[in-house]
């Protein structure tokens, strides 16, 4: 018994509004950004920061004869936000550069915040 078209209608009617919430929940989701850690002060955010750290190797950059090993992550303290800054080289594990590594780029991987406490900020 073939459908009518009323009966199709009313299915595909009853179908968009079921189903229009879940699309847009599922959009608004999608652009909400992530939720970002707050450490309890700026030694946990660096400690943070330095587990993050540990978890990819070392390269090294400068002359053969004297090559200076370093982690590709480094975790530097920014002075006028409570915040450290994991920074990651864009080089390859393992790796030999022979340009200083002041000359390498680095991008900025991972934001550790802390709670600036009051006393701290006054200068």
């Amino acid at each position: 018994m073939p459908l009518s078209a009323e009966i199709v209608l009313r299915l595909t009617t009853i179908l968009t509004i079921a189903i229009s919430p879940l699309l847009a929940a599922g959009v608004i989701g999608a652009s909400r950004p992530a939720l970002e850690t707050v450490y309890s002060s700026a030694e946990d955010a660096m400690a943070a920061c330095q587990t993050w750290q540990r978890h990819e190797g070392l390269f090294s950059t400068g002359r053969r004869s004297q090559p200076q090993r370093t982690r590709i992550r480094v975790c530097n303290i920014d002075l006028d936000q409570p915040v450290v800054l994991g920074q990651r080289y864009s080089v390859v594990v393992g790796a030999h550069y022979d340009r200083p590594l002041q000359e390498l780029h680095r991008k900025l991987s991972h934001r550790f915040s802390y709670q600036a406490h009051q006393e701290n900020r006054e200068l």
